[in-house]
C-alpha cells in the first residue's frame, strides 16, 4: 500500500505538471481564454485539496486499524493518550474519573468525563478495551 507521504508527493508532482503545462498553454491566449483557464486552475486546486484531505482520511484510518486497544481500566496516562484527541489533561481526567468512581463498566462511562464526548468516543470505539 502506498504511504501517505508518497501519495501526497504523486498529487502534488501532478498538480505541477498540470500548472506548467496550463501556463505554457496559457502565454499565447486571449485575455477571455486566460480567465477561463485561470477558472480551470483554481477548481484543479481545489481537486488537489481534496486529494490531500483524502490522503490525510487514509492515513488516519490506517492508524486507526493498526492501533491496538488501550483498556481504559488499567492504563496510564501514557497508554490513554495513545486515544485520538486525548492529551495529558484528558488522560489525568479519565484516571481520577476511574479512581473516584470504580472501573469503567462500559465505553459510553468515559462520556462523564469531562472533555468527552460522542465525537471522540467514536473515533475511539474501536481502540478502547475493558
Amino acid at each position: 500500500m502506498m504511504e501517505y507521504g508518497e501519495y501526497t508527493m504523486r498529487v502534488l508532482h501532478l498538480c505541477l505538471i498540470g500548472c506548467f503545462a496550463l501556463g505554457f498553454v496559457t502565454s499565447n491566449l486571449s485575455a477571455a481564454e486566460t480567465k477561463s483557464n485561470q477558472s480551470n486552475s483554481a477548481e484543479m486546486a481545489k481537486s488537489v485539496k481534496n486529494n490531500v484531505s483524502h490522503a490525510s482520511s487514509i492515513k488516519s484510518n490506517m492508524a486507526k486499524s493498526n492501533a491496538t486497544k488501550v483498556n481504559i481500566n488499567n492504563a496510564n496516562a501514557q497508554q490513554l493518550q495513545k486515544l485520538f484527541g486525548v492529551g495529558e489533561a484528558k488522560a489525568q481526567s479519565i484516571i481520577n474519573y476511574r479512581n473516584k468512581n470504580g472501573k469503567f463498566k462500559n465505553i459510553n462511562q468515559l462520556k462523564a468525563v469531562k472533555g468527552i464526548g460522542d465525537k471522540l468516543l467514536a473515533e475511539n470505539a474501536d481502540r478502547i478495551a475493558l
